[in-house]
């Protein structure tokens, strides 16, 4: 049965790894010749069947909403590297995985992006902080409290790419020429600086924690302002 997407409409799709795992998921029958050489090319095996399960999983949620077999869907990318689905198909989707969670984003053809990244310590956070956050965002960033930093940096971090991801420019975009609000995630905006605002559509932002095995995300979702409508499924093998 093929789902239904309104206009204004927005399905966020989380997809558990473990779940998917333990029910022993044939993959490779709905896979394409050139997603299991790129499988191949992954030097551990766990993360060969990361990658199958990530591709079969995507197939078949996207299969339901372009009324196709998953083994038919044919993938593109842009010259950015934007995934998208060749053919008479009306929908946007894009996709994020970290650690054991992934997730996909699914619109009528509306742009979008998403991001999802483990909470977890590295050496390069304050580098990469000052490198590639807005003035502003640095100067909120470094005079937060130790203990808060650490989940701050994700926040922001998930955000602006989710909106660069959305847009569609990937890293060329330059992150440090916009900058997203994050101590609140039940209201979260993207500001422009005065050479990047004109033209661009007006944006909204979604951010969630999420815990997930004893281990937690942060999830960040970026999507044009004519959607007010947003659902969340769980995929189930």
């Amino acid at each position: 049965m093929k789902e239904m997407l309104k206009d204004n409409e927005l399905h966020i799709w989380c997809i558990p790894y473990l779940q998917a795992c333990k029910s022993k998921m044939i993959v490779e029958s709905v896979l394409s010749p050139d997603e299991l050489i790129q499988a191949s090319q992954f030097k551990f095996k766990e993360l060969q069947q990361k990658f199958l399960l990530r591709r079969t999983i995507l197939r078949k949620i996207l299969g339901r909403y372009c009324g196709s077999s998953p083994k038919k869907l044919n993938f593109c990318t842009t010259s950015y590297g934007k995934p998208y689905i060749t053919g008479d198909i009306n929908i946007s989707f894009n996709f994020s995985h970290s650690n054991e969670l992934a997730y996909v984003a699914i619109t009528n053809d509306l742009p979008v992006g998403i991001d999802v990244e483990l909470i977890e310590e590295f050496d390069s956070k304050e580098k990469v902080a000052k490198q590639f956050f807005s003035p502003k965002e640095y100067t909120e960033y470094t005079n937060l409290e130790p203990h808060k930093k650490l989940e701050a940096f994700f926040d922001i971090w998930t955000r602006k790419e989710a909106f660069i991801k959305a847009i569609g420019e990937g890293l060329s975009y330059p992150l440090d020429q916009f900058q997203v609000t994050f101590k609140n995630r039940s209201d979260t905006k993207i500001n422009y600086t005065a050479t990047t605002q004109q033209g661009m559509p007006e944006w909204k932002l979604l951010g969630k924690k999420i815990l997930f095995n004893n281990l937690s995300y942060i999830v960040s979702c970026a999507y044009v302002n004519s959607i007010s409508d947003i659902n969340f499924y769980e995929y189930e093998a």
